[in-house]
């Protein structure tokens, strides 16, 4: 997941900056990871264009996670998942 998102800001974003954060949560691990970039269109994310974010979605969706996309064109973006921790 990790290193898909990072993939995706190098190829794509025209970033600076990249914050990748990992933190705990009540019963749950979350990771965030957020760049400077171009921002990604909320089109280009549900298409074809946007295989890789598709994917990721899946991958957390097969942990019982929570996938989050935010973005603003021209002020970057940011992806958050959050996993249920199992007993």
């Amino acid at each position: 997941m990790t290193h898909e998102a990072l993939l995706n800001v190098t190829k794509h974003a025209h970033a600076r900056r990249v914050r990748v954060q990992l933190f705990g949560l009540n019963r749950s691990i979350g990771l965030s990871i957020r760049d400077d970039g171009i921002g990604i269109a909320t089109a280009a994310a549900d298409s074809s264009a946007g295989f890789g974010i598709m994917n990721m979605r899946e991958r957390v969706r097969w942990v019982n996670g929570n996938f989050f996309l935010k973005s603003t064109p021209g002020q970057g973006a940011e992806i958050t998942v959050e996993v249920p921790i199992l007993d």
